[in-house]
């Protein structure tokens, strides 16, 4: 202990009290040499020469590690999915596409399926595509094989990794096949739209970045009361207003108060849904513009959008737009 420098290699023992050789304790991972106390500015990477003894995928299984292979791609050549299994139900005749099974719960339209003879492995239709779930034991193939018939008990089998590949046919909900937006192609009931609201409303694809489907202006005219009544688009159609514009020219000689009013329907009978009160000094004029509104007509509505009343040398600009519902 004469020199002070070998008291480095002592630590004092929590326990005893003692000082023990810290050469016992040195800790078992060198991590000076792991670079963890300075950790590099770059990630490792993998050596080109580990690459290929890394890409050998081994499972363990009940009889020992079998290696596991994979396709082109990377994914895993597994077996087929257990809970992707069913039986026919009924006999399937060579080339028929209607078939009658056990359940259908776990397959779904683009679904690739292999149907296996049952007690006969080598009688097999492989590539099968699933058209439509008709129902709990109901399923449509695309083709079957033309020269194969089934029986009663044989398989119907899910592929091992599904990528839908093709949709044949719109999948019914409660009955209804969903319907796509009206004139795209596809249109098979008019009941359902994957676009449906609440209450069956559907909207015709309408949203603020697209063009409105209508619009009206008025001539302007001193003296006159300006109005603007637009169209209706029939039975099952509904006018949505969208945009209104309003600006007064005011000549009479004093300061005038117009008021601006929107109807549902005509001003006599229909319903108003804004009235604007717009003050206009002598000489000047005054306008405003209104986006972004959701008033909805009647069905086969349309609206009215109107000053209140005319003011002599007063003239009055007013434009109204908006789109198309069902």
């Amino acid at each position: 202990m004469a020199n002070g420098d070998q008291l480095d290699a002592f630590a004092q023992d929590i326990t005893t009290g003692l000082f023990l050789p810290t050469q016992a304790r040195r800790n078992v991972i060198p991590w000076e040499q792991l670079g963890i106390l300075n950790p590099p500015e770059k990630w490792s990477e993998v050596s080109g020469d580990l690459i290929s003894t890394l890409a050998v995928l081994v499972a363990q299984g009940q009889t020992g590690p079998t290696l596991v292979k994979a396709d082109a791609a990377g994914d895993l050549r597994v077996g087929a999915r257990i809970n992707a299994v069913t039986k026919l139900g009924a006999p399937l005749a060579a080339g028929a596409t209607l078939a009658t099974v056990l359940d259908t719960t776990n397959f779904f339209p683009g679904d690739k399926v292999v149907i296996v003879a049952n007690g006969a492995p080598d009688t097999v239709c492989a590539n099968i595509t699933v058209k439509s779930i008709l129902s709990d034991t109901t399923m449509e193939f695309a083709a079957t094989c033309s020269s194969i018939s089934f029986n009663p008990g044989d398989y119907v089998v899910g592929e091992a990794v599904v990528h839908i590949r093709t949709v044949f046919d719109a999948p019914a909900i409660a009955g209804f096949k969903v319907n796509t937006a009206i004139g795209a192609p596809g249109t098979t009931d008019s009941s359902v739209m994957n676009t449906t609201t609440i209450k069956g409303h559907r909207r015709l694809a309408t949203d603020p970045e697209r063009s409105y489907d209508w619009d009206n202006v008025t001539d302007p005219g001193l003296g006159a009361q300006a109005s603007i009544a637009t169209s209706s688009f029939g039975v099952g159609f509904c006018s949505v207003a969208s945009m209104v514009m309003a600006s007064i020219e005011n000549v009479s000689g004093a300061a005038i108060v117009a008021y601006m009013e929107l109807f549902n329907g005509s001003a006599a009978g229909g319903n108003r849904r804004m009235l604007i009160p717009m003050w206009v000094p002598n000489n000047a004029s005054k306008e405003f513009t209104l986006t972004g509104l959701k008033y909805r007509s009647a069905d086969n509505g349309f609206w009215t959008w109107r000053m209140a009343a005319g003011v002599a040398n007063v003239a009055g600009h007013l434009s109204i737009a908006g789109f198309v519902e069902g």
